[in-house]
């Protein structure tokens, strides 16, 4: 009686398991399932990461730059900041080196410049790579509406132009970015505005100027009142949203497919353990602990 039962269940576990391995091999593999991390970046290119290391793959699955930096930053002006021994320095999107990995510390290019740390100071560069304001800072922030807010030894804030000219003097306990033509700043005991003809009102007529600083102003005190969160939103980590899918994930049991929404067939019958969309035709798929990609 056991024997009855025995081979029906063996042929099952059998059946099954060359199901599976049958639908694995059946899938059009972008990127193997290697990888601990995949993520989908500026719609055209994936991050991934390979023993805790990051690259960069189009999307294709054509390698750009093998899985050998410790981190990488999310591309501003085509540029990541990646850092390779404890050294910064920027990659293109082909995965090339443009800006060698000799840095300290950098951050992220804004206003074609990037504040970048060697000897213990900070400067900034040019997407070229040049040194266009000499490292003599202490702390910086980024540049935005043609200011930069730079911190000297005794601990003070001021700001500079892009040629590094200081154009407000260090004097204040804190500082923040220009928005609008206006920064918030903190004198010896309190906080309050200052405004500057950054590059915000480049092109406007007087008349449009006053009614922008004065817009500006309100927003201001509006934030002030409700909080510094006032106007910003917040975005989880979840899926990426793709509004034309023709197939979406679903789960079934403990495993993941992918369904045709207007059929309700299975497209790719449930055996991931995870699954996201990228495009209408790209998907991220975990199996056996891994991240890949497939296409449709």
């Amino acid at each position: 009686m056991r024997t009855n039962v025995f081979y029906p269940l063996l042929f099952c576990i059998t059946f099954l398991s060359a199901f599976s391995a049958a639908a694995q091999d059946s899938l059009q593999w972008v990127l193997e399932p290697s990888y601990q991390t995949i993520e989908w970046k500026n719609n055209s290119f994936f991050k991934i990461r390979k023993d805790w290391l990051w690259g960069l793959a189009d999307s294709s699955g054509l390698i750009l730059a093998t899985p050998v930096y410790a981190s990488m930053d999310r591309f501003s002006e085509n540029l990541a900041k990646v850092s390779l021994d404890g050294k910064y320095g920027f990659i293109d999107k082909s995965g090339a080196v443009v800006i060698p990995i000799q840095y300290d510390d950098a951050q992220a290019f804004r206003e074609h410049k990037a504040a970048v740390r060697t000897n213990g100071k900070y400067g900034f560069i040019g997407l070229d790579g040049k040194m266009l304001v000499p490292p003599t800072f202490y702390r910086v922030g980024d540049f935005k509406e043609g200011l930069a807010m730079v911190r000297n030894d005794d601990n003070r804030w001021g700001y500079i132009d892009s040629l590094g000219t200081v154009v407000i003097p260090f004097q204040y306990r804190s500082a923040a970015d220009f928005n609008e033509g206006l920064a918030k700043v903190k004198g010896d005991s309190t906080e309050f505005y200052i405004n500057y003809e950054t590059t915000y009102f480049r092109g406007m007529t007087p008349e449009k100027k006053q009614r922008a600083q004065e817009l500006a102003q309100r927003r201001a005190e509006m934030k002030d009142a409700l909080g510094s969160g006032f106007g910003r939103g917040s975005q989880g980590n979840g899926a990426t949203y793709v509004s034309d899918l023709t197939c979406k994930p679903v789960k079934s049991g403990n495993k993941w497919g992918l369904m045709e929404k207007d059929t309700g067939n299975w497209r790719l019958a449930p055996q991931f353990d995870d699954i996201d969309a990228c495009t209408k035709s790209l998907f991220k798929v975990k199996t056996q602990g891994f991240w890949g990609v497939i296409r449709i």
